[in-house]
């Protein structure tokens, strides 16, 4: 069962639940929303023992969410291609306005 983030309207979880997204992104796009991604900063601050630090193994920069998903220098090209042949008319082409997007379900 999904649980309602507050900051996000309720047409806009209604539309995201009932849509014909594939279970496995959803699932990413979901643990977004709740800031749950299995990114290296949170895994490092529940298990320290196990990763050694919280940066990206690709640009060494702290990996959260948004880095992870999107704005590391090192995946921004796959991410731009990503977003041009699957969004025809992207809102704006800054990854972080894109980010933010998809953590509002706007």
């Amino acid at each position: 069962m999904f649980s309602f983030n507050s900051n996000i309207s309720h047409n806009n979880w209604k539309s995201f639940i009932s849509s014909s997204i594939h279970p496995i992104p959803r699932n990413v796009w979901y643990r977004l929303l709740y800031k749950k991604l299995s990114t290296r900063a949170n895994s490092h601050r529940i298990i320290p023992a196990e990763v050694d630090d919280d940066y990206c193994q690709l640009c060494k920069l702290p990996e959260t969410e948004q880095p992870m998903l999107l704005t590391c220098i090192q995946k921004q090209d796959l991410w731009n291609a990503v977003f041009k042949k699957y969004l025809s008319n992207p809102k704006d082409p800054n990854c972080s306005s894109r980010f933010e997007d998809l953590s509002t379900l706007r």
